[in-house]
């Protein structure tokens, strides 16, 4: 009897811990929040480092813009949001709220996930190279 109840017991931890719930799920390595480091290998100034870009997990992101005025002052932008969608091999599309186009962009990833390097893929070399570093 007691060779009966271990068997049902090992089946039960066997059920419970194996199954394909369990499994970790990959998280994509853009799921986060991300500064702006560089444009075109130039350094950016101190006001558009404070622009942000949050990829959330569900496929959107925000991004929280800054740019230097005429008058010298940092400005903080309307915040623009959208959509965001791995097509995989680095390939990201990147499409904003009411807008038609949607942008098919490279992105590397480094620095154990930690910094990312943007180029727009388009006919013409005329793209930025953007680099930016996880929050």
């Amino acid at each position: 009897m007691k060779n009966v109840l271990y068997v049902f017991i090992l089946a039960m931890i066997c059920l419970t811990s194996c199954s394909k719930g369990d499994d970790p799920i990959s998280e994509d390595p853009i799921i986060g929040v991300w500064n702006i480091v560089t444009i075109n290998e130039a350094p950016v100034n101190e006001c558009t480092k404070k622009t942000e870009i949050l990829f959330l997990k569900d496929g959107n992101y925000i991004l929280e813009g800054y740019n230097v005025n005429s008058e010298n002052n940092c400005d903080k932008q309307e915040l623009i949001r959208g959509n965001w969608e791995n097509k995989g091999n680095d390939v990201y599309s990147i499409k904003n709220n009411g807008a038609t186009l949607i942008q098919q962009i490279n992105i590397l990833f480094s620095n154990n996930n930690n910094t990312i390097t943007t180029k727009e893929i388009s006919m013409e070399d005329e793209s930025e190279v953007i680099v930016l570093n996880r929050k």
